[in-house]
């Protein structure tokens, strides 16, 4: 048996949703990537990944979670790793299990304290290794009698060494090649360069709470979006909505261009992804900062663009954040089109 502790946090997107933990998914993502060579000699056979190991948790969310954190490593594409709960496996074994618990020391509950059978199970279902993937720490305040509180006690009294694993934060992507830019000129000539340097396929997508037709129109940048959808590049633009007079113009003219605009309530956010390759935060404002040096309202602002190999798990929570705010139906939106 082997323990991993993840200093995760459990999340729900409403409170009688299933409960998922994205942390816990990228380490365990994590870890399978990083011992994929190890994994596929195991025993000192040649194995396909899929008949070595499989990944069991109690909910349905985490499964998509970690689904998700898998495809983020080129190196497990199409690997076709079983992720599921203990009835996924029906009766099937592999040589590893790796056990999703998906509570944190957060205040969240001991869900397997509710089903003391379900541990028992999954542990059933591995042939030579179980590897549990928790927060320790709230394992450590588990009721004695509890299932939970009774696994604890056996790692202290077996000795059972437990390892830290790394979970990717922000930090992490520091580590990748970064650049900071923070002048008006360098802002607008890496937007322009996003759509003049993108590849035939590539999607990218720009998020910014507010447009004007000033910054539209300035320079280059509705011939460089147009040139880049004609190439087979998908544009998509989403955009705060915004009462000012303007706004319809300047989204309009965006939409000619052959970009897809979105309009959604409580969009603040500002950054751009392209494909799996860059990702931009910061604060400026893509299609709404003024372009005027001297104005009174030229601001000064600063985004910082990360292309590096962790990239590619930022971009994928960032889709499938925007994806949930437009499948909620709590939030107005509505596509542009071009008249």
């Amino acid at each position: 048996m082997g323990i991993a502790n993840v200093n995760g946090r459990t999340e729900k997107d409403s409170p009688s949703s299933s409960p998922y933990n994205t942390i816990e998914a990228q380490a365990i993502a994590r870890w399978v990537s990083d011992n994929k060579s190890s994994l596929t000699e195991f025993k000192s056979g040649s194995k396909a990944l899929c008949d070595v190991i499989a990944i069991i948790t109690p909910f349905k969310k985490q499964i998509e979670c970690i689904n998700h954190a898998l495809k983020a490593y080129s190196n497990l594409n199409g690997e076709n790793i079983t992720v599921g709960t203990t009835h996924t496996l029906q009766g099937a074994e592999r040589n590893i299990i790796l056990f999703s618990a998906v509570q944190a020391d957060d205040g969240s509950h001991q869900f397997i304290d509710q089903k003391p059978n379900l541990l028992n199970v999954a542990v059933s279902r591995a042939k030579d290794n179980f590897i549990l993937f928790c927060d320790m720490k709230l394992l450590a305040k588990s009721r004695k009698g509890a299932p939970s509180g009774k696994l604890y006690q056996y790692i202290k009294e077996q000795g059972i060494p437990y390892e830290i694993l790394p979970t990717i934060e922000y930090k992490d992507i520091l580590s990748s090649d970064t650049n900071r830019i923070s002048t008006l000129e360098k802002h607008v000539s890496f937007l322009d360069s996003i759509f003049s340097d993108a590849n035939t396929g590539e999607n990218i997508t720009i998020i910014s709470p507010f447009v004007r037709i000033s910054a539209v129109k300035h320079g280059n940048t509705l011939n460089a979006i147009k040139q880049a959808v004609q190439r087979s590049v998908k544009v998509q633009i989403i955009i705060g909505r915004d009462e000012r007079i303007d706004q319809m113009s300047a989204l309009k003219l965006l939409a000619c261009t052959g970009a897809e605009v979105l309009v959604i309530d409580n969009i603040h956010s500002k950054a751009i992804t392209v494909r799996k390759r860059i990702f931009a935060e910061g604060s400026f404002n893509w299609f709404s900062a003024s372009r005027d040096k001297g104005s009174m309202y030229s601001n000064y602002e600063s985004t910082f663009i990360y292309t590096g190999d962790k990239v590619e798990i930022y971009i994928k929570y960032i889709k499938d954040d925007l994806a949930k705010l437009f499948r909620s139906g709590k939030r107005k939106w509505k596509r542009i089109k071009c008249d």
